[in-house]
């Protein structure tokens, strides 16, 4: 089983290039999320091994969701 990320980006589009990407990397992907509340509750109920998160986001960003 190849590594397991969690994908957060409030843009769908993004979302979709990442996953494509990992994809052919032999990524599993376990979840995604638009937000970083969303990511957060994802995280803790999916326990991935990687996390992409999309630093500028409405409302709380990836830099201020890892600190969290």
């Amino acid at each position: 089983m190849g590594v397991r990320p969690l994908i957060v980006d409030d843009s769908a589009f993004m979302r979709e290039i990442i996953r494509q990407h990992l994809e052919l990397l032999g990524c599993q992907i376990v979840g995604e999320a638009e937000n970083a509340a969303q990511a957060l509750q994802l995280f803790s109920a999916l326990k991935p091994d990687l996390v992409t998160i999309d630093v500028v986001m409405p409302q709380v960003g990836g830099v201020d969701a890892i600190g969290a």
